[in-house]
């Protein structure tokens, strides 16, 4: 299971993959992988509701259903719902094992994250590890 974090201020891509989707992975990934203090926004999957019993974060959710925002509050889970399926549509997920999908969701978000200057970073990245 590939899962994703978003920095909503400064539009950073996390992803991970996960190698079951039970209760306890996904709080773990959770509690390695996202600051302590943040504020997470989710839908209502079943296996997200065991944040609400974590008091080191804020957890929002919303219904899929009945939209993928909340217009008065302005919680919402469009830019994730995006930034995965601009993912979903770069990668046949049936055509990979589980380390070259990492290294996908891997290169993905580096380019998502580098995308306004992704020339100069290439150059960096590459420099870096020619020296």
């Amino acid at each position: 299971m590939a899962i994703g974090f978003l920095e909503a201020l400064s539009a950073l891509i996390n992803g991970k993959y996960l190698q079951d989707r039970n209760e306890s992975t996904l709080i773990a990934a959770i509690k390695t992988h996202i600051i302590l203090g943040s504020i997470i926004y989710s839908d209502e999957w079943k296996e997200y509701q065991k944040i609400n019993e974590l008091e080191m974060y804020t957890h929002y959710t919303i219904n899929n259903s009945e939209g993928f925002a909340k217009p008065i509050s302005g919680i919402h889970t469009n830019t994730i719902k995006g930034t995965w399926n601009a993912l979903k549509s770069k990668i046949d997920w049936h055509y990979y094992n589980q380390e070259q999908l990492l290294l996908q969701i891997y290169e993905f978000q580096w380019r998502r994250s580098n995308k306004s200057d992704i020339g100069t970073r290439g150059f960096q990245l590459l420099k870096y590890y020619i020296d």
